[in-house]
């Protein structure tokens, strides 16, 4: 059995290069599963991986299965059919939702398989208390692809903006990080936004990213609580105000007003029992694109008491039902909870 985890740049010339070049030497492995939340560079190296298996030329011996309603019998049929004129046929399995549900008839294969196939699994539910999951963990090679770690997607951003013939600005990769978090494959698109919006110019800056980068509700929420937590009064209102010029509803902004300062109490919850930045993001069950929030809900809870954020979170849920039965203005109620915790 082979793990290998994939969370920088590091990772991927050290492992994963690795492993392909042991492939074009001849020295392939059986079973290979790619798997995990970082969604672009597991397509990415899922079609690598393809090619280092098969001839791409070689549509006689490569198959694609793709979704929940594969024939596993079709499958294990292929896969024990000896290769036209080559060494292996390869077939590539993705969403199978089998190693989430489990599939007792190819987990029982794969201890077995014919020595001319080779399969390449790319899924994105994972139970690892599953036969399918022990099985391939035994006998083949699993790949997960976590969340990159920041200075790793920064690397990634200004080596996209060097083949441009461009620099990135250290300020302008937080920015856009903070702004979209750091799944790779948002960032990306948010890149090719920028690259053509700075045409005819070398540098791209924080101004280019403030213009272009798309913001949320969430976002401009998340900015708008950090405001409160800092007590900085005037921006949690500014950015508010904003917020209503955009016909964003008061009632919208309440709704994630509340969630924030709940998962803020959760996550100093979370700390105090012990758990590490990981661990809080897997109790929360944060996105993938939002696991950085492991990070930021406790500091800005760690300026609170528990009792502080339950109360602030009852004056939330107290002030929904005030507005719902008519006993105060939308707009006003929510003012009022910013003005009153940002003191």
């Amino acid at each position: 059995m082979i793990l290998v985890e994939i969370k920088s740049i590091n990772d991927v010339s050290r492992h994963l290069e690795k492993l392909l070049q042991e492939i074009k030497d001849g020295n392939s492995r059986q079973i290979y599963l790619l798997y995990g939340g970082e969604e672009y560079l597991k397509l990415q190296y899922k079609d690598k991986f393809l090619q280092a298996l098969t001839d791409p030329e070689d549509t006689m011996n490569i198959h694609r299965f793709e979704g929940n309603k594969i024939d596993v019998r079709e499958v294990i049929s292929l896969a024990d059919t000896l290769p036209f004129f080559a060494d292996h046929r390869t077939i590539l399995i993705m969403d199978s939702g089998w190693f989430k549900s489990t599939c007792e008839e190819m987990a029982e294969y794969l201890k077995h398989p014919s020595e001319t196939v080779r399969f390449l699994f790319v899924e994105k539910e994972m139970d690892k208390r599953g036969k399918m999951y022990k099985t391939v963990n035994k006998e083949g090679v699993e790949i997960e692809f976590k969340e990159m770690e920041k200075a790793s997607v920064h690397r990634w951003m200004s080596g996209m903006a060097a083949k441009e013939g461009k620099k990135m600005d250290a300020d302008a990769m937080e920015l856009l990080t903070q702004r979209v978090g750091l799944d790779m494959g948002t960032i990306h698109n948010e890149m090719e936004k920028l690259f053509g919006y700075t045409y005819g110019r070398k540098q791209i800056v924080e101004a280019d990213v403030e213009v272009l980068a798309a913001r949320s509700l969430e976002d401009h929420v998340f900015e708008m609580v950090e405001a409160i937590v800092g007590k900085q009064q005037k921006k949690a209102l500014r950015l508010y105000y904003d917020l209503l010029a955009l016909q964003k509803r008061p009632n919208d902004v309440l709704y994630l007003l509340t969630r924030q300062f709940n998962q803020m109490m959760q996550a100093k919850e979370l700390k105090e029992k012990g758990y590490d930045r990981n661990g809080i993001a897997k109790k929360m069950k944060l996105p993938a694109n939002q696991t950085f929030l492991a990070d930021k809900y406790p500091r800005q809870a760690a300026k609170y008491s528990m009792g502080d954020l339950k109360k602030i979170v009852t004056e939330c849920v107290a002030t929904e039902e005030a507005i719902k039965s008519g006993r105060i203005a939308d707009k006003l109620g929510v003012e009022l909870l910013i003005v009153k915790y940002s003191i």
